[in-house]
């Protein structure tokens, strides 16, 4: 009895790994995925705050966070660090904390500037169970308010309800 030669193939991929073989046996099929976690992070970008007046005003922006792979990601820290962490404050988060695949985390975080300029910090999200640690720039600035109407001074007040902004024709 003749047989063929058997044929097998392997495929490694970022997904996982694959291996098929074929001959006068048939074709036989393996797929192993990778049962690594991971997680992303929305926004993509630094997050940006609008200028609030420093020491008195407070302005609030989020990110999510989303659990990818194939098996649950352990959030361990997130943390503002950075020369001015100070400006930037997240609230008590219920942490270490499993994320399954597909699920999300959305977290707050304020900014007070505690006096007039530029503030830099970062939040920096680190998981237990994968070597992946994301980070996200935050930026604000503290301005002048010394009429104390809590609005910028370089900045028009908000314009109450129901009053359109357009541009006015002034006839000319």
């Amino acid at each position: 009895m003749s047989r063929s030669p058997y044929i097998v193939c392997l495929l490694l991929t970022l997904a996982g790994v694959s291996a098929c073989g074929g001959g006068g046996f048939g074709l036989v099929a393996l797929n192993v995925f990778e049962d690594t976690p991971n997680l992303e992070v929305q926004p993509e970008e630094e997050i940006v705050f609008d200028a609030r007046p420093a020491a008195t005003g407070s302005g609030e922006e989020s990110l999510t966070i989303r659990g990818v792979g194939n098996s649950n990601v352990i959030l361990e820290t997130i943390d503002v660090v950075g020369q001015n962490a100070g400006a930037f404050r997240l609230p008590d988060l219920p942490l270490p904390r499993q994320l399954r695949p597909g699920a999300e985390f959305p977290v707050a975080i304020t900014f007070r500037p505690p006096s007039v300029g530029n503030f830099v910090a970062e939040i920096l999200i680190t998981a237990a169970n994968t070597d992946v640690s994301v980070s996200r720039a935050l930026r604000g600035t503290g301005c002048n308010d010394q009429n104390g109407d809590g609005v910028c001074d370089n900045q028009a007040p908000p314009a109450p309800d129901g009053v359109d902004t357009g541009e006015l024709d002034s006839g000319w």
